[in-house]
């Protein structure tokens, strides 16, 4: 199983790590010392934008108990499709972890840049990352599939007969917790990769390009990144209204200050449980897999990453088979592209609803735990129920204040205000919820957040997109992380992709595919 969905992650009790001297250069220092070079001294605090509410004026734990009882009860419909082609769901999840990692207690610091610059791939400060590449795969390192034809698409490992051989080497060790989000990552180092290339990237001179060279590689890398995910992911996500209103006029709710140096903004109503919508866009299973007969099911994605060590990673050479190897085109969209001959018509992620896959519904409570090798039968947490005690304990606000407050916000700039769901809107058609709000009326009034953003993007948006409120809370997060980058696009209005594009103005996460190389390598 997988700590993107565990207790730990919900309220991640890490360890901080202090910043020692910046001058030593990552060339030169060991991984695990690399990683507490990239970890800030004073991490970013998050912010309640919507006020600290004390227990009072919260739904009690009982009822959010029942509540999550009743959603992990609730019959798994695996037919129900959106729009969105499911790459769109990991990806969404690789920008959750790029910008937000909650770290334990009451008022936990952010363990990343809320700023959406990818320092959970490359660090800030850093050109390379220590690490073996793959048959010389560029300046960032990739690591081998496993067999007799090894690949460089996985990520960079710690290698076989050392300590913790298979631990992957990167940032964050979050990105190797589920099969589809590593190979976004591994996406975004052959990103980088190529476009390195692009610029006359040498292996044989990679010790002669200076700071000034790095940093126009780095540039060019985040910004048709931070073009996609503006242009090509959000659009998917959030409702039209909330898309141009943003992008249009401004923001209302989330303030940064307009400045790269403010990182104390983030929401912390975004990353405790708004952001969570992700999880009901996980499919149970696909079909196909690449390689891999019959369905490839979400709980061998979780076996195939070092934490969990299940048999796809646990080989003999402790790196992911080659089988396991994504093929792109089944979970995006390359009409248009250099590959539009060979598009066809992807894998959709499930409806933004409260529909959860059984796999993620409940699981082992071994999770709290760096590993998770044995998990005891029965000895589960349900997902939907520790969300909600975790935005219980961390005060945040219900829906309902987070709507009176936004649309506030919203009629103060001369803005429509956002539609919300009536009281009686707020059950669903399942017997098992609707009693529990009539055994717990006081959930009508006092809607855990979390709850809420699904139940109106079933409402308002059919599941294909989030609703009104959960729209507005991350259209605006995503805008803001993006605009609090030193190399934000946001400031450049005049901004067009200089890399190859499907379209004139913007580029995507297919183009991303594409630049990165062959969408199914193994085809």
């Amino acid at each position: 199983m997988a700590r993107h969905a565990q207790k730990a992650y919900l309220a991640r009790q890490n360890k901080r790590i202090t910043l020692f001297e910046r001058r030593k250069t990552p060339k030169d220092i060991g991984h695990d010392e690399f990683l507490a070079l990239v970890q800030l001294a004073n991490a970013p605090a998050y912010k309640h934008v919507f006020g600290r509410h004390e227990k009072t004026g919260l739904p009690s734990i009982n009822a959010l108990v029942a509540l999550g009882e009743a959603l992990a009860r609730k019959p798994y419909e695996s037919s129900d499709d959106s729009d969105i082609p499911a790459g769109y769901t990991y990806f969404g999840q690789f920008i959750l972890h790029d910008i937000s990692f909650i770290g334990p207690g009451k008022d936990p610091a952010n363990d990343r840049t809320p700023a959406l610059d990818l320092d959970s791939v490359l660090p800030i400060d850093a050109s390379v990352i220590p690490g073996s590449g793959c048959h010389g795969s560029g300046p960032l390192p990739i690591g081998c599939t496993s067999g007799s034809v090894v690949m460089p698409e996985d990520l960079p490992r710690v290698d076989l007969g050392l300590p913790e051989e298979g631990k992957p080497l990167i940032v964050d060790n979050r990105n190797d917790d589920f099969l589809p989000l590593a190979q976004c990552h591994v996406a975004l180092l052959k990103f980088f990769n190529a476009i390195a290339k692009k610029e006359g990237y040498d292996p044989a001179k990679k010790g002669s390009y200076g700071n000034v060279w790095w940093q126009k590689v780095r540039r060019i890398w985040l910004q048709h990144f931070q073009s996609a995910v503006l242009h090509d992911y959000l659009p998917r996500i959030v409702d039209r209204c909330s898309f141009h209103s943003v992008m249009q006029h401004g923001r209302c709710i989330v303030k940064t200050n307009g400045s790269s140096q403010n990182q104390d903004w983030l929401p912390l109503e975004f990353g405790a449980a708004v952001a969570r919508f992700g999880h009901s866009m996980i499919r149970d299973s696909y079909r196909p897999w690449n390689g891999i007969e019959g369905l490839a099911r979400l709980s061998e994605f979780m076996e195939s990453s070092y934490a969990n060590s299940g048999d796809k990673l646990n080989s003999s050479a402790h790196r992911l088979l080659r089988n396991w190897v994504t093929n792109w085109f089944l979970l995006l969209d390359f009409s248009g592209t250099a590959y539009d001959a060979l598009a066809i018509e992807p894998i959709k992620a499930g409806k933004i609803n409260l529909n959860l896959s059984p796999a993620l519904a409940s699981l082992p409570n071994c999770l709290f735990e760096d590993l998770c090798l044995n998990p005891a039968p029965g000895d589960v947490f349900g997902l939907a129920e520790e969300t909600m005690k975790t935005g219980h304990e961390l005060g945040l606000a219900t829906a309902q204040h987070a709507v009176s407050l936004t649309n506030a916000a919203l009629v103060s700039k001369q803005q429509p205000a956002l539609p919300y769901l009536l009281p009686e809107q707020i059950p669903t058609d399942d017997p098992s919820i609707r009693q529990v709000f009539i055994d717990n009326p006081e959930l009508l009034t006092r809607t855990p957040l979390w709850y809420y953003i699904l139940r109106e993007a079933e409402h308002f948006g059919g599941g294909c997109h989030l609703g009104p409120l959960g729209s507005r809370i991350v259209m605006e997060t995503i805008h803001a992380a993006i605009e609090s980058s030193a190399n934000s696009i946001l400031f450049q209005p005049a901004w067009r992709p200089e890399l190859p594009s499907a379209h004139l103005g913007y580029f995507s996460m297919p183009d991303l595919i594409v630049m990165a190389g062959h969408p199914n390598p193994i085809g």
